[in-house]
């Protein structure tokens, strides 16, 4: 595997991780927008 193909993995895997906590945060903060307005 060359250096710039692992790079780019690996930038690909950042966003999906990135991606993945913004999700978590958004249903986090859903949730308790939800618990606290009912």
């Amino acid at each position: 595997m060359s250096k710039k193909k692992k790079i780019n993995l690996a930038i690909s895997i950042a966003q999906v991780v990135v991606q993945a906590l913004i999700l978590y945060n958004t249903y986090q903060q859903y949730k308790y927008s939800k618990k606290y307005s009912a």
